[in-house]
């Protein structure tokens, strides 16, 4: 949730919604259905029904799966969209091993649990999977929108001001959330010269920050605790 601001004009706030998952994960190539070599004679789920069953688990405990639903109640509330684009994760189990890792996490944590409800053998499903490593697509789209706003002014006291066409020093600031244990959040603070040279890269722009959501999924449950492992970059 940004403002860019030229001067002391900005215009109308934009929402960034980067990465929303939009429904559906895979295995690239998927295993069929087949007998398990339990005891207990179940089916092995093919990826198709287990990652439909993950998506079913995922609605079940309250995650929006259609992107669709935020565009209209973002239009409902005046806002617009200004362009969306594709964000698919192709996630290599080699090259990408730890988020391969998490995302079988997920996978074990909430869509296993409801493969047993449809009485399929949960277990086995997973050991085919990291038998049979392969390469997990997830479909993402990245939205971004313009909000209404009467006031197209900002306090740009913390950024740099230009006087006479000549820029003038000034530092800028930023806080950064750090998960320091489970339920125990911190913040610190980042400062920046924006004299230095290299303070933006050719491909940067500045933009004064209103306020930033946490994730409801991996965020969350590093906030919890939830992870087994505490060394994801987030």
């Amino acid at each position: 949730f940004a403002r860019p601001c030229v001067g002391s004009q900005c215009p109308p706030p934009l929402v960034y919604f980067p990465i929303t998952f939009s429904g559906t994960t895979q295995f690239c190539p998927p295993c069929p259905c087949e007998l398990s070599g339990s005891s207990s004679n179940q089916m092995l789920p093919s990826d198709t029904t287990a990652y439909r069953i993950y998506a079913e688990s995922l609605a079940n405990h309250g995650h929006n799966l259609e992107p669709s639903r935020i565009v209209e109640s973002i239009k409902n509330h005046g806002g617009v969209l200004i362009t969306k684009g594709t964000s698919k994760w192709i996630i290599d189990p080699v090259m990408n091993s730890h988020l391969w890792e998490t995302m079988m996490y997920f996978f074990g944590m909430s869509g296993a649990r409801e493969m047993t409800k449809h009485q399929l053998d949960a277990t086995g499903w997973i050991k085919r999977s990291r038998s049979e490593p392969r390469t997990i697509a997830v479909s993402n789209v990245d939205l971004l929108f313009r909000l209404q706003d009467d006031v197209h002014t900002c306090d740009v006291g913390k950024v740099s001001t230009f006087g006479n066409g000549k820029e003038t020093s000034a530092v800028i600031s930023a806080q950064e959330i750090q998960f320091v244990s489970p339920y125990n959040v911190t913040t610190i603070t980042k400062r920046w010269d924006t004299t230095n040279s290299q303070y933006l890269d050719p491909n940067q722009i500045e933009i004064e920050s209103v306020c930033s959501l946490i994730s409801s999924g991996t965020e969350l449950k590093i906030f919890k605790g939830s992870f087994e492992s505490a060394s994801l970059d987030v």
